[in-house]
């Protein structure tokens, strides 16, 4: 049988078992209409970044 380039292991990121995935998030009201909030998530068993910060503001019109 053949393997589609796609499906072969070079092109597939080392996932090893064991792994965890934690997400953490808040908000914090700013005024009546706006408000601020954060979220960190961090992944284990990866060999890439495995940590992702998101920062934003959100408006109510």
């Amino acid at each position: 049988t053949s393997r589609s380039p796609a499906m072969s292991g070079a092109d597939v990121p080392c996932q090893e078992g064991g792994w965890s995935d934690v997400t953490l998030g808040a908000d914090m009201r700013l005024g009546s209409h706006v408000a601020a909030w954060a979220t960190l998530s961090q992944a284990d068993n990866l060999p890439s970044e495995n940590t992702l910060y998101l920062m934003g503001v959100s408006a109510n019109f």
